[in-house]
C-alpha cells in the first residue's frame, strides 16, 4: 500500500513539474531593427496592439502544432515590419498573402479577418515570398532550413495568449523572416485556434484526481 501512495505522490509531483515548466522554453527576442518597434517591451508593438498586461508568453515547445477549436475560427494580420510580402498557410491550406511594401499596424475590423477550417493538427507556415526558401518558415523549428546567417532549426515564431481585454482567449503569433530575431516581421491574431498542448491546470487536476483515487482505495483496503 505504501508503494501505491508513493507512486501517486510521484505522479502528482510530475504533473506539478510539467505545469511549472510550461513556460520554461523561451526564445530570446532582440530589440527592433532601426526604425522598427520592439516587440517585447512596454510601449512596444504588442503593447500598442493589445495592452502588455493582457498578454502572457507561451512556451516555445508548445506552439508548434495547432487545431481549430470552434466555429468561426479566423486569423487577423495585425502588423507587418518587413519588405517582402508575407503568405500564411495552415498546413497545406493557403490562407492569404499580405502584399509587399509598407510597414506598420494593419487595418482592424472583420473585413480583414480570414475565416477558415482545417481538420486535425497542423503547423502554420509563414512565407516571406522572395525572401526565404519556399515554402517558407514553419511553426515547427526543426523544419526550418539554414538561411543566410540564421542556423537551421531556428524558432521562427513566438506566441502569446491574450488573457484579458477585448480579445481574451485569442493567441498572437509573431514571426521572424530574417536574421535579426526581433520577431516583428509579421504579427497575426488567432481566434478559436489553439496550440495542441494541455493547460497547466489540467495537469494539476490530473495529479489531484490521482491522489483522491489513492485515498479512496486506501480506505477500502483498510475496511
Amino acid at each position: 500500500m505504501k508503494k501505491l501512495i508513493l507512486c501517486l505522490i510521484l505522479t502528482l509531483g510530475l504533473a506539478l513539474m510539467s505545469s511549472a515548466s510550461a513556460w520554461a522554453v523561451i526564445t530570446p527576442i532582440s530589440p527592433g531593427s532601426a526604425g522598427e518597434p520592439n516587440l517585447y517591451s512596454t510601449g512596444g508593438l504588442l503593447d500598442t496592439l493589445y495592452g502588455w498586461t493582457n498578454l502572457t508568453r507561451i512556451d516555445d515547445d508548445h506552439d508548434q502544432l495547432w487545431f481549430v477549436s470552434g466555429a468561426g475560427a479566423y486569423v487577423h494580420p495585425a502588423a507587418k515590419y518587413a519588405n517582402y510580402s508575407q503568405g500564411l498557410s495552415a498546413g497545406s491550406v493557403s490562407l492569404f498573402t499580405v502584399p509587399a511594401g509598407g510597414s506598420g499596424i494593419l487595418p482592424t475590423g472583420s473585413a480583414y479577418y480570414k475565416y477558415f477550417s482545417v481538420a486535425g493538427m497542423f503547423p502554420f507556415i509563414n512565407d516571406p515570398q522572395g525572401g526565404a526558401p519556399p515554402p517558407g518558415f514553419s511553426s515547427i523549428p526543426s523544419a526550418n532550413p539554414l538561411w543566410s546567417t540564421a542556423p537551421a532549426g531556428l524558432d521562427r515564431m513566438v506566441t502569446y495568449r491574450l488573457v484579458s481585454g477585448a480579445y481574451a482567449g485569442d493567441f498572437v503569433m509573431c514571426w521572424e523572416d530574417g536574421t535579426d530575431t526581433d520577431y516583428n516581421d509579421m504579427v497575426y491574431r488567432l481566434h478559436s485556434v489553439h496550440p495542441n498542448v494541455p493547460e497547466p491546470s489540467s495537469m494539476i487536476l490530473l495529479g489531484i484526481g490521482l491522489l483522491g483515487f489513492g485515498g479512496r482505495f486506501r480506505k477500502r483496503f483498510k475496511a
